[in-house]
């Protein structure tokens, strides 16, 4: 980590050198000075190739050509400024645009568009995760195509930051159970999209791994899905089994401990009698 002279801004240039080995997943970014140590922001190391927005050429207001699956970071800097990027996709592909912004604690609200060439809108996500946009989008025709970022109340500033993550990826939405007893073998249900029969898959947890919050990714012939976090814990663990809507259907669940489960449908309910474990 390198870090350059600062000018009379309230500001520090650095340069950060990822080692080709590190492991995926999002890190947290601190600086420490005379005055003590600053709160932590979030850096994403991915397996993509990684641009600047401002960096790519531009042209008649557009940005680009950018070549997918990429990942583009970029700043909605005033108000009513709204970023474009041009790619081109074949007919048929399902392209995944992932815009995290809001839940990475930029105060950007944003509001993805995706456009023909003619300027023609063909899709649109605002809230899909949290204030952030999401969208699968199937590719209608060969050709060029727009992605439009803005402000919903088309605010904007030197904080409002983004990253969009946007090719034809896999996407893991979430997956089941959400933790596990260390030392265990756990079978996991996973759902998204472009998974490829991905959808199971076996973990077994560390014994030895630190109790907490861990990341879960999809394997595909298309490459590693996006993270999901993963409890591992030391409670014993129970699944919850149907039918057990009534009182007399109750699972017996031993306390302390974890219970899995799903309200799989309307009006369903889960009914459980606790016993407490003896010492």
């Amino acid at each position: 980590l390198t870090a350059q002279p600062a000018g009379p801004a309230p500001s520090l240039p650095i340069t950060l050198r990822v080692d080709g080995q590190a492991p995926l997943g999002s890190r947290e970014l601190r600086v420490a000075g005379p005055a003590g140590v600053s709160n932590p922001l979030t850096i994403h190391i991915s397996d993509l190739p990684e641009f600047q927005e401002s960096a790519l050429p531009l042209n008649a207001g557009q940005r680009g050509p950018l070549t997918l699956p990429a990942a583009v970071s970029g700043v909605i800097g005033a108000s009513t400024e709204a970023d474009s990027i041009r790619f081109a996709a074949r007919a048929g592909q399902k392209l995944i645009f992932d815009v995290q912004a809001n839940r990475t604690g930029s105060p950007l609200d944003p509001t993805l568009v995706l456009l023909d060439a003619s300027g023609r809108e063909l899709a649109r996500s605002e809230d899909a995760h949290g204030l952030d946009p999401f969208l699968e989008f199937a590719v209608p025709a060969d050709g060029e195509y727009v992605a439009r970022l803005h402000d919903l109340r088309f605010q904007g500033g030197g904080d409002s930051r983004y990253r969009m993550v946007a090719g034809e990826l896999p996407y893991l939405e979430f997956l089941f159970p959400f933790g596990g007893r260390r030392g265990s073998t756990v079978p996991l249900r996973l759902s998204g999209h472009q998974l490829e029969g991905a959808e199971r898959m076996t973990l077994q947890v560390d014994a030895n791994a630190p109790p907490g919050r861990q990341e879960i990714r999809a394997r595909t012939a298309r490459g590693l899905s996006n993270p999901q976090p993963f409890e591992a814990g030391d409670l014993p663990e129970f699944g919850e089994t149907e039918p057990n809507v009534t009182a007399e259907q109750a699972n017996s669940v031993e306390v302390p401990g974890v219970v899995n489960g799903t309200i799989g449908e309307p009006n369903d309910i889960a009914n459980a009698v606790l016993y407490l474990a003896s010492d």
